[in-house]
C-alpha cells in the first residue's frame, strides 16, 4: 500500500470516528436532558424525537460497519482503496443518516418549545 493510501485510510478512519462521536453525544444529550428543556412536550415532538434517536443509532452502526470495512478492505485486498464499494455505502449511509438524525432532533426541540 502506497503512503498516499495510508493517509487516506487515516482521515476516513478519522472522519467516521467523528461522526460516531456526535451522534453518541447528541443521542446521550437529548436522552438526559430533553425532559429539563422541555418539560411537557407535544406527543409529535416526542415521535419526532423518537425517531431522531432510532435514525441516529442507524448512524451509529453504519459507522461501526464503515471501520468494519475498512479494516477487511486493509487486511483482505492486495490493493486496497478507500473508494471500495462496501466502505463507500457504510460511510455515505452514516453520514446522510447522521444528517437526518440532527434535523430530526432540531425540529423535536422546535415543536417542544
Amino acid at each position: 500500500m502506497t503512503a498516499p493510501d495510508r493517509t487516506a485510510f487515516t482521515f476516513a478512519q478519522g472522519v467516521v470516528q467523528q461522526v460516531l462521536t456526535l451522534a453518541t453525544g447528541i443521542t446521550t444529550l437529548t436522552l438526559t436532558f430533553f425532559d429539563q428543556f422541555a418539560p411537557h412536550p407535544s406527543s409529535w415532538a416526542k415521535g419526532v424525537l423518537i425517531t431522531s434517536w432510532a435514525v441516529l443509532a442507524l448512524s451509529i452502526l453504519a459507522g461501526v460497519g464503515a471501520l468494519m470495512t475498512m479494516a477487511g478492505n486493509l487486511e483482505s485486498e492486495a490493493s486496497p482503496r478507500i473508494y471500495s464499494a462496501n466502505t463507500r455505502k457504510m460511510a455515505g449511509a452514516q453520514i446522510v443518516l447522521f444528517a437526518v438524525g440532527v434535523v430530526l432532533t432540531v425540529v423535536a426541540g422546535a415543536l417542544a418549545i
